[in-house]
């Protein structure tokens, strides 16, 4: 299928915003699972994440502006009032507001996510008094050195008492707002049209879910690994791994389940979608063998400080995981999984 004029402009806003909400969809996930692990990456983390939620916002703005040029057949459905009010009562307009929404709510967790100005007055304290005065650098120690200074009985509600308490509040917001933001994508597409449209929804967000947790968390990762001192870097990556391990084979499985439900046939392998979907397939083959390779080697290599391997593979997974979205964005825009070219 030739794409040009409005098309070919939407499929490239749409490719850039779907990378773009996810890395930020996943940043809340990751804050929330590992954040207390990493503290001399958190400001860089969270200002990272804040800036990936703006800039998807922008995108997905401007992506959504597109739709009317698009139902125009021309770049001048931009300026048409009644495209652009018919683009916005569509099930893509409804998609669009969820999606904004939950990308302010991500922005704002994290732009208010360990702000001291936010935190009312005694937010660190524990909720139980503790027999040992830490020192006054406590918030900066990792986790460990907080066990060694209180005692294993202390060392949990200390690590946690150290945050200030607008950080849960922010955290959640945050989070909230990546729900919706997954949530969205259940709006528009494919899976409103099938009769098994509430199996179809649940997988698509479980499938969205992890891969936001996988995409979101590889930037914080490399900024651990440079900022981070060696143990410390190379137990959060290893935490990460693990977790990984029984999370990233769920997006395989979601994606059988869908493949299942949307595709009536092997014959659809025969057409772009189910071509688009094989490229898909490749990408995710060559995602899990640079995750192998950082689990077993180059993450433990974090340790003795060797992180340039490390470094190397997140931006190569960060650019496989960009080529698979792009892939998705051409394929659910433009293909049907039962009728080869088709409006998503």
């Amino acid at each position: 299928m030739m794409m040009d004029g409005p098309d070919a402009l939407s499929a490239a806003l749409r490719a850039v915003s779907f990378t773009l909400l996810l890395n930020a969809a996943g940043v809340p996930i990751f804050l929330a699972a590992f954040g207390r692990l990493m503290p001399r990456s958190l400001p860089d983390v969270r200002k990272l994440g804040w800036t990936l939620a703006i800039s998807a916002m922008v995108f997905v703005a401007a992506h959504q502006a597109l739709e009317a040029a698009r139902m125009a057949g021309e770049m001048n459905g931009v300026l048409d009032p009644a495209m652009q009010k018919m683009a916005l009562e569509s099930r893509v307009g409804a998609a669009f507001a969820a999606r904004m929404v939950g990308l302010a709510l991500v922005a704002i967790g994290l732009r208010r996510y360990g702000d001291p100005t936010l935190a009312p007055p005694h937010a660190g304290r524990a909720a139980e008094p503790s027999a040992v005065t830490l020192p006054s650098n406590a918030q900066r120690l990792d986790p460990a050195t907080v066990a060694n200074a209180t005692g294993p009985a202390n060392a949990a509600g200390s690590a946690n008492a150290t945050m200030p308490a607008n950080v849960s509040r922010s955290t959640m917001a945050a989070l909230l707002g990546t729900l919706l933001t997954i949530i969205s994508f259940t709006l528009q597409g494919h899976t409103t049209t099938t009769p098994h449209r509430a199996a179809a929804a649940a997988l698509v967000v479980l499938h969205l879910l992890v891969i936001a947790f996988w995409l979101g968390a590889l930037w914080p990762l490399y900024i651990a690994a440079k900022k981070e001192p060696p143990a410390i870097a190379a137990r959060v990556i290893d935490r990460f791994s693990s977790t990984a391990t029984w999370l990233v084979p769920l997006i395989l499985l979601a994606g059988i389940g869908l493949t299942v439900i949307l595709l009536p046939s092997l014959d659809t392998f025969r057409q772009a979608y189910g071509q688009l979907l094989l490229v898909k397939m490749a990408g995710f083959a060559m995602l899990m063998a640079m995750a192998s390779l950082n689990k077993w080697s180059f993450g433990p290599a974090c340790a003795a400080g060797n992180t340039a391997a490390f470094e190397r593979t997140v931006i190569v997974e960060f650019i496989l995981i960009s080529v698979v979205l792009t892939a998705t964005a051409i394929m659910t825009m433009f293909y049907s999984p039962d009728a080869g070219p088709g409006a998503a």
